[in-house]
């Protein structure tokens, strides 16, 4: 019996060695990759410090159709072309096992008004600077691109500050040129059009390329949709199993569920996807003014709504605010996104050409 209880002892003793040296070795990987990426973010802060801004200028392009089908047909032509831009774009971080590694880079697009004009803007770390300028040569090539100062130094007086974040789980879908009934570009633009003397309005978009990771919350929420629909109908019915449901509406459905939400993220998870967050600014000779152009450019957002998975709403949290100024300047990601209050959500390369 002694030998037994020794020999279980041993058995203990080297499983427990093996247990703890292994999470010991996986705390001091994490550890390692977190401080990696530390070190990273200190070095894109300094890159961003020496960054490139480009005004880009395109020709006229709004489409004067009176046509509907031939106007929305134009739009979506539009949008299809900066979709496939924002797809290339994603080269700025490494696709294969080294993303997990890495503090990503990211890139920042930007509109800005004033009583006399409305300029687009990106801005990029100078060493990916002739990529990325490339990258929009290849999608617009009568494209006009200048790299100029930055602009900032036109929001002097009474600066309003904010994000627009979207209240909802990741991975919940917004509404593309698809579903949109109207240019988004263009609804945005129209409250930004009216401004006199020194006022100033800018909204920017600061984005982030993202590994496929989001999608497994997702694929949970699409499961649990499954789930739903079959409990419901065994209580219905009385009969178990699997109930076949079609989505496409090919047929009737046997139960009844919240198809366009289910087919909203499906759709959403086949493209790959930004870290996106939106920052909005602005200035004018008094504090009501300024509000009221921060409240109205911030409000446009509204268009993308899904509800009851998503909804865009503007905010001037004061623990957001912390450094607000400086990482619009640097346009980098903010340190800490606090759970509870996220700035940043997810937008596949389709919404990000219907938003900018």
């Amino acid at each position: 019996m002694d030998q037994l209880n020794f020999l279980a002892t041993q058995i203990v003793m080297v499983l427990g060695g093996v247990f703890g040296g292994a999470l010991g070795i996986f705390l001091f990987f994490k550890l390692a990759v977190w401080t990696n990426k530390m070190i990273m973010r200190v070095g894109i802060v300094g890159n961003h410090k020496r960054g490139v801004l480009y005004k880009v200028a395109l020709p006229k392009y709004r489409h004067q159709s009176d046509t509907p089908n031939e106007r929305i047909s134009h739009v979506k032509s539009k949008s299809n072309v900066a979709e496939q831009m924002f797809a290339e774009l994603r080269g700025i971080v490494p696709s294969d096992w080294r993303k997990h590694l890495i503090y990503r880079e990211n890139l920042s697009f930007e509109i800005v008004a004033d009583a006399n004009e409305i300029n687009f803007y990106v801005f990029c770390s100078r060493n990916i600077a002739d990529f990325v300028r490339n990258t929009i040569y290849g999608a617009y090539p009568e494209a006009e691109i200048l790299e100029v100062p930055d602009y900032t130094d036109k929001l002097k007086d009474h600066v309003n500050r904010g994000y627009v974040r979207m209240v909802g789980p990741e991975y919940a879908p917004i509404r593309t040129f698809d579903t949109l009934v109207t240019d988004s570009l263009n609804s945005m633009l129209n409250k930004m059009v009216n401004l006199k003397g020194e006022e100033v309005v800018a909204v920017q978009y600061y984005v982030t390329p993202v590994s496929g990771s989001w999608r497994k919350r997702a694929y949970s929420y699409l499961n649990y949709l499954k789930n739903k629909q079959n409990k419901e109908y065994v209580k219905d019915t009385g009969v178990p199993g699997q109930v076949e449901v079609n989505l496409l509406g090919k047929g009737t459905p046997q139960v009844t569920i919240d198809k366009d939400a289910y087919e909203g993220v499906e759709k959403k998870m086949n493209k790959k996807g930004y870290l996106v967050g939106i920052r909005i600014m602005s200035s004018a000779k008094d504090m009501m003014t300024s509000r009221s152009n921060f409240d109205l450019l911030a409000r446009s957002f509204v268009q993308f709504d899904v509800p009851p998975l998503a909804s865009f709403q503007p905010s001037q949290f004061w623990m957001a605010d912390w450094n607000f100024l400086r990482d619009y300047k640097l346009r980098i990601q903010p340190f800490i996104d606090w759970p509870f209050f996220k700035q940043q959500f997810i937008a596949n390369t389709e919404e990000l050409a219907t938003m900018f």
